[in-house]
This record gives C-alpha cells, structure tokens and sequence, in this order.
C-alpha cells in the first residue's frame, strides 16, 4: 500500500456513509439538520482515523531512521575496531619473534594510520551510542590500543629493550587482543537486536 492509501480509504469511507446517511435520512423523514450534525460527526471520525494513522506512520518513520542510525554507527565502529586491529597485525610477527628492529620498523610505518579512527566515534554523545555498553567496550578497546602502542614505542628506545618492555607489550597485546573480542562480540549481539 501506498503512504497516502489508508487516508484515501478513510475519505472515502467518509464520503460513503455520508451519501447513506442522506439516502437513508429521505426514506426515514430526519431533518437537514440532523443529517448535518451526523455528517459533521463522520467527518469528525474520519478526520481522527486519519491523524492516527499519519501520526503512526511518522513514529515508524522515526523509529526506522533511529534504528538506521544505530546500525549505521555500529558498522562504521566496527570498521574502525578492524581497521586498527589488521594495522596492528603488521607488528605481531616480528614481535612475536621479539625482533626489536622489526617492530620497530612495523611500529613506525602504523603510526598516525587509520587506526586512529575510532577516536572520532569515541567523541561523540553517548545517547547516540545504541547503548551504554558498546560504548564502554568501545573506549575499553580504544584504551588498550594506546595502551599498545605506547608499550610498541617503547620498544623502540636507543639500546636493546629488556625483558620488562618485552613483556610490557605481549601483555598490552594480550589485553588488546581481549578488548577487540569483547567489542566485536557487543557489536554483533547489538546488529542483532536491532
């Protein structure tokens, strides 16, 4: 059905009890202004029929737009959660291999990527957020990833890194690799709630 079906049926309905009311006042002998005052009472009815029915069609207007919004947020997070996630990937082999060189050299060509996209989600409202949870998943995994990098960077001080740095950054990875689960998992249950 087209938006405007329902009020066209309303009218027309109208206009149809209407036409029976005068028919059946003719036969029956009611006064032209009886006849009006249940004209008028039709008109009224229809005229309320119709605003509930455009009145529920823009609260489902609005209800759809906001869960649009809501998965709209959530893919573009999830993007950025991914796109951080595979930059960082580029480090974990060489620093799987404790290979200070090659994380460093990993860590230098990631630095100031896309990685950072998922700031621009974290600034804004939390009522724009499809709920608090993702939200702090969210900024739990944006933490880690500082977290992480910070722990990468410092690897790359002058010298051999030592064995507290080392394993510094395996437990901030760990830590990140957590706090990726943990949003992915949110997102997904929250794409599904929708």
């Amino acid at each position: 059905m087209k938006d405007w079906t329902p009020i066209f049926l309303v009218a027309v309905a109208a206009v149809v009890v209407t036409t029976w009311s005068a028919a059946l006042s003719k036969v029956m002998g009611v006064s032209s202004t009886e006849l009006a005052a249940w004209g008028q009472a039709v008109g009224t009815v229809a005229a309320v029929g119709a605003a509930i029915i455009t009145a529920n069609r823009q609260i489902r207007a609005q209800e759809e737009a906001g869960k649009r919004a809501r998965l709209d947020l959530l893919d573009a997070v999830r993007d950025a959660q991914e796109m951080a996630f595979v930059t960082f990937d580029w480090v974990k082999v060489p620093l799987d291999q404790r290979d200070q060189e090659g994380v460093t050299s990993a860590y230098w060509q990631i630095n100031g990527q896309a990685w950072h996209a998922l700031k621009r989600f974290i600034a804004l409202d939390i009522d724009r957020w499809p709920s608090p949870y993702i939200f702090m998943r969210a900024t739990a995994f944006d933490q880690a990833l500082d977290q992480f990098s910070t722990a990468l960077s410092a690897l790359d001080m002058s010298g051999p890194p030592s064995e507290l740095r080392w394993k510094d950054a395996f437990k901030k990875r760990a830590k990140f690799d957590r706090e990726y689960g943990l949003l992915r998992k949110a997102i997904e249950n929250a794409i599904e709630r929708i």
